[in-house]
């Protein structure tokens, strides 16, 4: 299913004619998922990572990787990076990295703090940063975002299809990237205004949590046109969700436990919401998190360079901060709301160059990361 610009984006509640059968049936099987123990973070990681790998050549590099490892091989392969490369571009991508060897769920650490990325948690990331083959549901940037739909029930008095997984758009991966550069407020050095006042004599209002709208179903109904039978108008009901939960949903709902069963059909996304509960998750908000500037200027140089020294024109002339004019007069850190505004143009290009660079570790086995 794609959304169109003549599509209309109801406001009705999803739930205003309760559960219908089709959809009881389907939290039932995620219900029956939780009680085999099929929906466990081991559980789902194992899953993931299969669907990931499936149509996935082998990777020269073998986990697990550290970080001293990480910057030896990134010095060593990338292909004009050597002028760019610095200490905080190279953390940038470290951090990345871990970041999305852990996606959907906050990355596992040491004792001593250092992340931990496995093998499989290696692979996925690179799967998921090299984008080749592009897992299911990634923007080509090509073409509209397309969510997967089951048909053949009624939502309340309308023949509707109902979204059993969620397409990306580009603002998902600028998302991915802000939480993976950046730090919670109470580590960004932000102004006190931002910080709980603890003189304060009332216990401080909870902060509404950032969501994100998440198409459910679908429906056509006559346009009051003479044309109405031949060009319906399609109708999206939306529902908003927990940003924290979003991903989480969407890899559920990718890795289902009976993915590959025939002729019973796959469990609707929404009903995996049964499941999250149980499964880990990010600690902050995306309110509650800045990205440094000099972090971000930093990584854009080293993507601006890679993309030369692997025979491309680069962004721009001159360096990174160049090829961003919204950082000329920005504070020393950034907040999502900016941060997703300033890097919209550029999505693609950063997408690509992240591929770039990552695609690095896909080369032939080679002793540096044994």
């Amino acid at each position: 299913m794609e959304i169109g610009p003549d599509d209309i984006i109801s406001s009705e509640s999803y739930d205003k004619y309760g559960l219908s059968p089709w959809r009881q049936s389907s939290n039932n099987r995620v219900l029956r998922f939780m009680n085999k123990g099929l929906m466990s973070q081991a559980a789902v990681y194992e899953r993931y990572t299969e669907t990931l790998l499936k149509p996935f050549l082998a990777i020269g590099a073998r986990g697990p990787i550290s970080e001293g490892k990480f910057e030896s091989v990134i010095k060593a392969r990338l292909a004009g990076g050597k002028d760019a490369v610095d200490a905080v571009g190279l953390s940038a991508l470290f951090d990345i990295l871990t970041w999305h060897a852990a996606f959907p769920f906050p990355c596992a650490r040491t004792p001593s703090g250092a992340p931990v990325v496995d093998e499989n948690a290696f692979l996925r990331a690179i799967c998921l940063l090299t984008r080749d083959p592009a897992p299911y549901g990634f923007p080509s940037f090509r073409w509209p975002v397309c969510h997967g739909l089951r048909l053949g029930e009624n939502w309340g008095p309308h023949r509707a299809g109902f979204v059993s997984l969620r397409g990306r758009d580009p603002q998902d991966l600028r998302r991915y990237l802000f939480r993976s550069l950046a730090e919670p407020v109470s580590h960004a050095g932000t102004a006190s205004a931002e910080t709980i006042n603890t003189n304060a004599t009332t216990p401080p209002t909870p902060p509404t949590p950032t969501t994100i709208p998440v198409p459910r179903c679908s429906y056509t109904q006559p346009t009051g046109t003479e044309r109405d039978e031949y060009d319906p108008v399609k109708v999206i009901v939306v529902e908003r969700e927990d940003e924290r939960s979003v991903d989480r949903q969407d890899v559920l709902a990718e890795s289902s436990p009976d993915a590959d069963s025939r002729p019973t059909p796959k469990p609707l996304r929404e009903s995996y919401a049964l499941a999250l509960a149980a499964l880990p998750r990010h600690a902050h908000d995306l309110a509650d998190l800045r990205v440094p500037t000099a972090r971000l200027v930093a990584l854009v140089r080293l993507l601006h360079a890679a993309a030369v020294g692997a025979g491309g024109a680069g962004w721009a002339d001159g360096d990174g901060i160049v090829l961003l004019p919204g950082l000329h007069d920005e504070p020393a850190y950034i907040r999502w709301e900016r941060f997703d505004v300033v890097l919209a143009p550029y999505t693609e290009r950063i997408v690509n160059g992240l591929s770039t660079v990552f695609s690095v570790f896909k080369a032939p086995p080679s002793p540096d990361l044994e």
